[in-house]
């Protein structure tokens, strides 16, 4: 090889890069849903129980009238 003679030593690294776009690019789409996953919320059951404050006997209101 000759003195100056460049070789592609680029190479790996660039095909690691495309590599590691590509698997982000997957997991991004799979947890928006399009590739099936991530996003299937209409089997979630929620209960929620609110209760209302209680109001102390004898608080002498009357309500504001």
């Amino acid at each position: 090889m000759a003195e100056g003679e460049r070789t592609g030593n680029n190479g790996g690294i660039y095909a690691i890069l495309v590599i590691v776009v590509m698997l982000i690019l997957a997991v991004a789409l799979y947890f928006s849903g399009v590739l099936g996953g991530g996003g299937g919320g209409s089997d979630t059951n929620v209960d929620v129980n609110i209760e209302t404050p209680s109001v102390p006997d004898g608080g002498g209101s009357d309500g504001g009238n």
